[in-house]
């Protein structure tokens, strides 16, 4: 045995160790481990503390067996480990393919959903194929292409950015060209637009007709398009008129679509009886939401307003007919810029001169047009054609491209576009004559080579060129659009406008005024909008109480501006004489309506709301109806209409009122009848009692 001292190995029978004579006893050892036999090799001498053991007693043997377990359990660990890798390598070379078998299938999926137009879907495509391969570039700029073309500019930009933040440079190069082609829609330069109807119309076009109403403009002023709340639909052979809405107003039961007195005039592929006229008719009239048998319509030249030309200054062709042709002169100075051709000299008896025919005289005139604004032509005569103002701009033709000059002539859509609007014009002898749309609610429709845009009537882009296959004039803040050889119809609104033009329901809401409000709360917002709106050059608007009027339906504010001290100290620097309190124009607010309107001195008009009317078109009509036409007033109104006085006649203010946008006005049909035969009827005027525009006269 060993010495619990020395170490030294000591028979077995031993008291004492030989070494140190320290006494000597059997080790106690842990339970099942053997003592250390007899002839066991002397182990390499340790210190008393490493050979006592945990418990201090003596040095612990090691316990036969637990090597053999130990290789055992490494033996399986090494097992598991190489199962386990092999399984990874497995998996790691099936996942992959599986996921970019699964990536392909989204993107093909997400771009047939785009060509479905079913955006949704095509959108949750393309954003689980950027989930499973996000260091890919294809789904970021298919989604950002989507976000753009369904007018969510914002989304756009968010999805651009999470690509530039998780894709290497190098992978960016999609992505740029995309930030590059469409920086106009990125910037907010564009316009934000949703689907207000799906492009899923069939039709050969949708279009709207030119302005044909010579009793309410001048010629000069009728080279655009005609608006009403319809476009003209064609399929195949048959017309019809659609809104904006997608719906078709009366079928497609028309052979023939065109413009007259400022109406859309409807012909029927076959007659239909009319009772009420009791005989078959094939025309008929758009008048507001209705269709109605073309009986009521004016003839003649009432209220015809001739046609501008430049001899010497502006001449206009009414003057050489007389008032046995037309009746008085109804012409005006135009406040517009109007297109004129140059005559040598001025028309003097048009009659005499066998001038029978006014489009004629104005065709033949040699030379081009010109622009004529103010009181002088703002261009030369250097234009093959040249349309009417509209939004600040008129449409011009050079060599057979078009492009958009303003009122002083300066380009501001280049003359580089085709014509984007031909028609087949009556007037023209049913010849097929190209146009332009004249520019609407702040927008220019343009073509070039087939492929269609939009931009505004400052030229900046609005709608990219190929976003749309054809695009129609904007109204009411819509316009039609072709997509895949469908239409639809998209809703505008840039971000401008819709900051300038808070949602109708919030309009006129923060001013807190009603139509009971006093006279001083109403001249105080005025001046407040007057100040905000037209102060910028640091001028201030101002109303003297003295000078405001009233009366039962008005208020009419006189409005005086002070020029700012910087422009007053330039003027006496250059020796003359400030206006410290100029009068500059007048503001009348319509009590009812709650409408105020600015009429500057040499300047643009202004409208807006102060409140809103809370009257129904269904309270306004039956105030029409209890309008009270007293016998006088409708003999009256049948001596206007040609009836004889002594005619045994009967009158009948016939159906409810009806609200005419146009004229804003309401009317309603007065019908004039003799021996149960209709011989005369009128709208009229449901405020002055006098027949409107939409006359059938009297004829024995």
């Amino acid at each position: 045995m060993y010495c619990p001292n020395c170490g030294h190995y000591n028979e077995e029978d031993g008291a004492f160790c030989g070494s140190c004579g320290t006494p000597l006893r059997r080790p106690e050892t842990a339970e099942g481990e053997p003592e250390i036999m007899p002839g066991r090799p002397e182990p390499e001498r340790q210190s008393a503390r490493d050979l006592s053991g945990e418990n201090g007693r003596g040095p612990v043997s090691p316990v036969p067996g637990k090597k053999k377990s130990r290789k055992i359990w490494i033996i399986l660990a090494a097992v598991l480990v190489i199962a386990a890798a092999a399984a990874a390598a497995v998996f790691l070379w099936i996942l992959p393919r599986q996921e970019e078998k699964r990536y392909n299938a989204l993107l093909e999926e997400g771009n047939r959903y785009l060509e479905e137009m079913d955006y949704d879907r095509a959108e949750d495509s393309f954003l689980e194929a950027i989930a499973i391969e996000p260091k890919k570039e294809e789904p970021y700029v298919s989604l950002a292409n989507l976000y753009l073309d369904t007018g969510e500019r914002e989304k756009a930009k968010e999805i651009i950015a999470e690509a530039k933040k998780t894709l290497p440079e190098e992978e960016q190069k999609e992505i740029e060209k995309l930030e590059e082609e469409r920086k106009g829609e990125l910037d907010g330069e564009g316009t934000v637009f949703v689907w207000a109807v799906e492009p899923e119309i069939e039709a050969d076009d949708i279009y709207y007709l030119k302005e044909t109403d010579s009793k309410e403009y001048p010629y000069n002023e009728m080279e655009r398009q005609m608006f009403t709340d319809y476009a003209v639909i064609k399929q195949g052979d048959s017309y019809g008129l659609i809104d904006s809405d997608g719906e078709i107003l009366g079928g497609m039961d028309y052979e023939e679509i065109t413009s007259g007195y400022g109406y859309y005039l409807l012909t029927r592929e076959e007659p239909v009886y009319e009772s009420e006229y009791m005989t078959e008719m094939d025309s008929y009239y758009l008048y507001g939401d209705e269709i109605l048998p073309a009986v009521a319509i004016a003839g003649g030249a009432y209220g015809f307003k001739g046609a501008f030309y430049y001899c010497d200054g502006l001449q206009n062709i009414f003057d050489a007919y007389g008032e046995e042709a037309f009746g008085p002169r109804t012409w005006t100075e135009p406040e517009d810029a109007v297109p004129v051709k140059a005559s040598d000299t001025v028309l003097e008896n048009a009659m005499d001169a066998g001038v029978n025919n006014m489009d004629e005289w104005l065709a033949d005139l040699p030379g081009g047009y010109g622009i004529y604004y103010g009181d002088s032509m703002a261009t030369d005569f250097v234009y093959d054609a040249c349309g009417s103002q509209s939004d600040g701009l008129l449409a011009v033709e050079q060599g057979g491209k078009w492009g958009y000059a303003d009122s002083q002539g300066n380009i501001v859509i280049p003359v580089e576009y085709d014509a984007s609007w031909t028609q087949y014009v009556p007037q023209n002898g049913n010849a097929e004559q190209d146009y332009c749309y004249a520019a609407s609610e702040g927008y220019v429709v343009l073509v070039k080579d087939g492929v269609w845009e939009v931009r505004d009537t400052e030229g900046n882009p609005v709608i990219d060129p190929g976003v749309f296959e054809e695009i129609r004039p904007v109204y009411d803040g819509r316009c039609w659009v072709k997509q895949n050889g469908l239409w639809g119809v998209i809703e505008l609104e840039s971000e401008a406008s819709a900051e300038e033009n808070p949602p109708e329901e919030e309009q006129g809401e923060e001013s807190g005024l009603s139509a009971d409000s006093s006279m001083e709360e109403i001249r105080d917002q005025v001046l407040e909008h007057l100040n905000e709106s037209l102060g910028e050059n640091g001028g201030s608007y101002s109303i003297v109480d003295s000078e405001t009027t009233e009366t039962d339906e008005e208020y009419h504010f006189l409005i005086r501006y002070a020029m700012p001290e910087e422009e007053a100290e330039e003027i006496i620097a250059n020796g003359g004489m400030p206006s410290a309190n100029r009068l500059v124009g007048e503001v009348v607010v319509d009590k009812a309506a709650g409408t105020a309107v600015f009429e500057p001195e040499g300047g643009e008009r202004e409208e807006w709301q102060l409140w809103e009317n809370n009257d129904t078109a269904e309270d306004s009509a039956d105030s029409g109806n209890t309008v009270d036409f007293s016998g006088e007033d409708l003999r009256n109104i049948a001596a206007a209409l040609g009836v004889p006085e002594d005619a045994d006649a009967e009158i009948r203010v016939e159906g409810d009122p009806t609200y005419w946008d146009a004229a804003g006005r309401w009317v309603i049909r007065v019908s004039i009848y003799q021996d149960g035969d209709y011989i005369a009827g009128a709208l009229v005027d449901c405020e002055t009692k006098e027949p409107a525009r939409d006359i059938y006269k009297y004829s024995p």
